[in-house]
């Protein structure tokens, strides 16, 4: 049959195996990558010193007073203008600084370190009548006081009489209502808490309020018992958040602190922290949109700690400032995400800003 011709065998399937086998052992090392590490978000935090006032009444200086607990406290309070430039008040010397320019950092630097440098010339502006303001935050147009010695309002606008006092304190019906003392002025754009304490022969009473458009609206109240008490559901601490207002509650226990978001439909509990010591302050500074609470801890005579933690409670970040001198006061003002800090020393304050963001990385699942 030499006539035919002859057809070609087929391959053998034997003849693809070690193709398949090679494209198997290129897969191993992510099956092993995707067995053994998942993707975690991190939180970065980029730090810039703005700028070193030292102590003193002159210009680019800010002064410091000996309160009654014999310890040496700085600015009473920072904020963030509509352009994102701090704004201190300067209790001691009764002004405002505004800075007014900003020179760019010096030693760009990288990471999660300091930018060092950034010159700022700042503008000093006097504070209408003798109250003593402990308290700050931006309005649309001017800037919100509280009188720490009467419990007043105060809106400081831009004019020559810029004084002018806000009945902003009265109870939902139109009583007037007199404030022993404003707690806290905090809040992020558009919105801001405003916490206060009524004085009584057996009680204290705090109440949560929220400034919307001028406005206040009701979100919260607490009372303890004056001599002594517990403490339970006391508000402590309080910040808008993204949905209505969130406040740090006082626990059933002492070392127990709770966040609760307020709202229309009633408090909802987020979660529960314990302190270190009987002595540790916790102050809620603000919600860090998609990545938590920002928390400020305090020990006395140790030192503070910024703490971030997600909706569930976990810490997710933390950084320590060091305890230094007396100077205990660190005013700070969160914005979105970025924080405004003063930090004292012994020379004088120093501005900083964080700048927090997130990022993606691998980690080991066990």
């Amino acid at each position: 049959m030499s006539g035919l011709s002859r057809v070609p065998a087929a391959s053998s399937p034997r003849g693809a195996r070690p193709g398949r086998r090679a494209s198997l052992l290129l897969l191993l090392p992510l099956l092993a990558a995707f067995l053994l590490v998942r993707p975690v978000r991190t939180v970065h935090v980029e730090r810039r010193q703005l700028a070193r006032l030292r102590w003193g009444s002159g210009a680019g200086e800010v002064g410091r007073y000996l309160s009654l607990d014999g310890l040496w406290r700085g600015p009473t309070a920072v904020a963030t203008d509509a352009s994102g430039r701090p704004v201190i008040l300067d209790a001691a010397n009764h002004r405002l600084l505004e800075a007014v320019a900003t020179a760019p950092p010096e030693g760009e630097g990288g990471g999660a370190g300091r930018k060092a440098g950034g010159g700022i010339r700042w503008r000093a502006a006097s504070l209408p009548g003798s109250g003593w303001y402990t308290a700050l935050a931006p309005l649309p147009q001017g800037w919100l006081l509280a009188d720490g010695r009467s419990g007043a309002l105060l809106a400081l606008r831009p004019g020559p009489d810029p004084g002018e006092p806000l009945p902003l304190m009265g109870a939902p019906d139109g009583r007037e209502v007199r404030w022993r003392r404003i707690l806290l002025l905090r809040g992020q754009p558009g919105a801001l808490a405003v916490l206060a304490s009524e004085g009584g022969t057996r009680f204290v009473r705090r109440r949560l309020w929220l400034l919307e458009e001028g406005r206040l609206r009701p979100v919260g109240e607490s009372a303890i018992q004056a001599p002594g008490g517990g403490g339970g559901g006391l508000i402590l601490s309080a910040a808008p958040a993204r949905q209505g207002i969130a406040a740090l509650l006082g626990g059933p226990s002492p070392l127990l602190r709770r966040l609760v978001r307020l709202g229309a439909g009633g408090p909802e509990r987020l979660f529960s922290l314990e302190l270190r010591s009987p002595g540790e302050t916790v102050d809620l500074l603000g919600e860090l949109p998609g990545l938590g609470w920002l928390l400020w801890r305090s020990e006395p005579g140790g030192p503070a700690r910024l703490e971030l933690r997600d909706t569930a409670g976990a810490r997710t970040w933390s950084a320590s400032l060091p305890a230094g001198p007396p100077y205990i006061l660190h005013p700070a003002w969160l914005a979105g995400r970025t924080l405004t800090l003063l930090e004292p020393g012994r020379d004088g304050v120093r501005v900083e800003r964080w700048l927090f963001s997130s990022r993606w990385t691998l980690a080991w699942r066990w």
